[in-house]
């Protein structure tokens, strides 16, 4: 009952923020949706985000109503029906109820990609250095919590349970954490969380001269990403130093290149040494470093014979081209990948509709070369494989913010009184 008092006085701090300046109300609700505990055993976003959203309707209603209609919001109306159409289809074919939770959440994430494009579109990356600054060193404290202090397990338990993710009732009965939760229920979606920090703050410490700040920031991110002993995190983190470092280098746009140089073959180095030597007395940590050996092992849980997703795949084979829509038609599980979430609930068109638009904001990034929302969609698209991010809020913020900055670029280029 305390959770629910505190979340609903955010609440409350986020209604008022947002009516009294939309736009740090904005940063505001971002960071909450992200942080905050949840309410009634439902996840804060799902309040934050439709408050945020109706917010936005209310307050910018003519600023949202002269927004030009472009692909990438035409793909998600046209998924958003077909789900919808699907839906109700086998939901009386199979004699179940309308799982209208289902429809209402996609709704919410296809929305607040439309109000993060909008949002973003002016100053994105001034806005995301905002919110991510106070949510990373919130996380960060709530690493320290949670890897020093064993009985916070039950208090993060009360925090961020809740039915749909059962990862924390694993670490309670442990009595302890075994890899940092953030302020999430699951490891996973910290590690998208990271993921996104990573990105941002690599690229301003390697192309800004003052940018002691951003290695801070960096090292934390780092420091959390080591212990969550996590594939999704290892492999994104080495793919995000790889690709900016090229796309950096290509365009020219280090500073103090051979300083910063020194200092990442020290860091890999050392960090190398440093997890190797733990892995030889943590089992997880071993495990989860020998993905590394064999790459293509990682998906044998999700996609291989004994996975979890070959319930899922026969009902995909039996209804490939339109899928099912948001219901276990058959019992199968749903909800461990974004490429097949998106053929049992859209089919092929669905999954063909998320990908174009994935591709869509991919070439107009490398086309404007905007650096940190290219390397922001492969992060997307990459982790797609791990977890439902096509109709995840974290998916949806990912989206919105490299949507706003394909059109704030837009914006610079043919709006002549445009501030850039």
């Amino acid at each position: 009952m305390e959770v629910t008092i505190i979340s609903l006085v955010l609440l409350g701090i986020q209604f008022i923020s947002l009516w009294r300046d939309i736009e740090k109300g904005t940063i505001i609700s971002i960071v909450l949706i992200l942080v905050a505990p949840n309410i009634f055993s439902y996840s804060y976003e799902l309040l934050g985000t439709f408050l945020l959203i109706v917010s936005w309707l209310i307050l910018k209603k003519e600023e949202i109503f002269k927004e030009p209609i472009l692909f990438v919001d035409l793909g998600y109306v046209f998924v958003l029906l077909l789900t919808s159409v699907t839906t109700v289809l086998y939901a009386q074919k199979f004699s179940l109820g309308i799982n209208y939770a289902g429809l209402f959440g996609l709704v919410r994430i296809f929305g607040a990609i439309f109000i993060y494009k909008l949002f973003f579109k002016t100053d994105g990356v001034k806005k995301l250095i905002k919110i991510l600054n106070i949510v990373v060193v919130i996380n960060f404290i709530v690493f320290i919590v949670q890897m020093t202090v064993p009985s916070s397990v039950k208090l993060f338990y009360d925090l961020y349970w809740k039915p749909s993710l059962t990862p924390l009732e694993v670490m309670l009965e442990l009595g302890e954490f075994s890899r940092p939760f953030g302020t999430f229920g699951t490891s996973v979606y910290l590690s998208v969380l990271l993921l996104i920090s990573t990105t941002l703050y690599f690229y301003l410490w390697i192309t800004q001269k003052k940018s002691l700040k951003w290695l801070v920031y960096l090292g934390m991110t780092t420091l959390i990403s080591a212990f969550s002993y996590s594939k999704t995190t290892y492999f994104g983190f080495v793919i995000i130093v790889v690709i900016e470092l090229i796309l950096v280098s290509v365009w020219g746009r280090w500073q103090h290149k051979w300083m910063k140089c020194t200092v990442i073959f020290i860091v890999v180095i050392v960090g190398i040494a440093v997890l190797l030597k733990m892995a030889e007395t943590n089992r997880t940590l071993e495990y989860y470093l020998s993905y590394f050996k064999d790459p293509l092992s990682a998906f044998d849980t999700r996609y291989g014979e004994e996975g979890n997703l070959q319930d899922t795949i026969q009902v995909i084979k039996q209804y490939p081209l339109f899928g099912v829509g948001i219901s276990a038609v058959q019992g199968e599980f749903v909800g461990d990948s974004a490429y097949y979430t998106a053929l049992h609930d859209s089919g092929i068109v669905g999954l063909a509709i998320y990908i174009c638009v994935s591709l869509y904001l991919l070439f107009y990034a490398l086309k404007q070369k905007k650096v940190i929302a290219l390397v922001l969609i492969i992060v997307y698209i990459l982790i797609g494989t791990a977890i439902p991010i096509f109709s995840n809020y974290l998916g949806s913020l990912v989206v919105g913010i490299v949507y706003g900055m394909i059109l704030e670029k837009r914006r610079c280029l043919y709006e002549s009184n445009a501030v850039c």
